[in-house]
């Protein structure tokens, strides 16, 4: 029957199972396993659901305060994907996420609500830059541990890297950070070299120097990758700093 519907009726349709499906996660008897299916209907109807943004800001941390830890991670993720899904680049939606990571407490081990509300973000694109620009740079400046290269992801996708080199930098060197994550952070700057500054150019390089002797074997290929970028440039630098003549 569905595949009879004109693209009008086909539009209208969808937007009415939304608002069921929205109806479902406002009804405070359905617990947050519950909603799920809900939740992953909403992600697949995508944009056509738009008109249930508002719901999905609303019930974002109806069960933070859940008795079993999985089942608030679950949920929280659950909710973020049909964001990602349904209005990713919406403001309010993009506000919310950024009001999620603030809300995280430091430390204390990986935190995987922050890589979904990190990896929503990410869809959002340069959307996120302003509003979620600054919160992404509090973790870039901490030893948070986020995993799956989330944050480096994120702050790639909106465009912010150019402005974080400082941060990024400040990450890589961190030993309160994973070992693919100071890698990553090293690769996002890559990304964004043609962006930076002379004068952050040139601090990228002499930091990048400094990590062709890092213990791990990730933050060195990751920091010749970006030394790559600078050119002829970076074997002066390298032989200067080993007090050889260009």
């Amino acid at each position: 029957a569905v595949g009879r519907l004109d693209e009008r009726a086909f539009r209208e349709r969808a937007a009415a199972v939304a608002q069921e499906l929205a109806g479902d996660l406002r009804d405070p008897a359905l617990l947050a396993r519950h909603k799920s299916d809900a939740l992953a209907g909403l992600e697949q109807i995508g944009p056509l659901a738009a008109g249930v943004t508002p719901t999905l800001v609303a019930v974002l941390h109806d069960h933070d305060r859940a008795e079993d830890r999985n089942s608030r991670v679950a949920y929280f993720c659950a909710v973020t994907r049909a964001m990602a899904g349904v209005a990713p680049q919406d403001p309010a939606v993009i506000r919310a996420l950024a009001a999620a990571l603030q809300r995280e407490p430091r430390g204390g081990g990986t935190c995987h609500r922050c890589a979904c509300a990190l990896e929503a973000l990410a869809v959002a694109g340069p959307a996120a830059k302003e509003i979620a620009g600054p919160v992404l740079e509090r973790y870039a400046r901490e030893p948070s541990q986020v995993g799956l290269n989330r944050l480096e992801q994120a702050i790639d996708a909106t465009g912010g890297a150019a402005t974080m080199a400082p941060s990024l930098l400040a990450r890589a060197r961190s030993q309160g950070v994973s070992i693919d994550d100071r890698a990553a952070s090293l690769r996002t700057l890559a990304k964004s070299h043609d962006q930076l500054s002379p004068a952050e150019k040139d601090a990228v390089r002499v930091a990048a120097e400094g990590f062709l002797f890092d213990k791990h074997v990730e933050i060195r290929v990751a920091a010749a990758e970006l030394l790559g970028l600078a050119g002829p440039v970076a074997l002066v630098l390298g032989n200067e700093a080993r007090g050889l003549s260009p």
